[in-house]
């Protein structure tokens, strides 16, 4: 599921992210190291609980906290888990994916519409 469809409000919970690493930040804002040639956004920005998306740019995405949050910024070099709004196209732009249960890798999955 991806969050255009987690706006349904069906019963399944989010399972499919791309994996981010804070590569920058400031006082007020954060960027991660996955953008446009790693997320489909054609149904609008990823999301990260805990942050509003700035902007997408290729290779990056900017972050704030939410207002609303009681989370800090992150640090650089810790990850964060981020939800593509368009999870089909997403997956074609990546080549395999990993099956994880906590902090725990499972499986590699092969995806082969790598370039479809």
């Amino acid at each position: 599921m991806d969050t255009h469809y987690a706006q349904l409000k069906i019963p399944f919970a989010q399972a499919c992210f791309v994996l981010g690493t804070v590569i920058s930040r400031s006082k007020d804002w954060l960027v991660i190291d996955v953008g446009l040639k790693s997320l489909a956004t054609d149904h609008g920005n990823p999301s990260v609980d805990g942050y509003d998306v700035l902007f997408c740019s290729d290779e990056h995405t900017t972050l704030v906290t939410k207002r609303d949050s009681a989370t800090g910024l992150a640090n650089i070099g810790e990850k964060l888990l981020v939800k593509p709004s368009h999870i089909d196209p997403t997956m074609a732009m990546h080549s395999v994916a990993w099956a994880t249960r906590a902090d725990e890798v499972l499986e590699c999955w092969p995806i082969d519409l790598r370039g479809w």
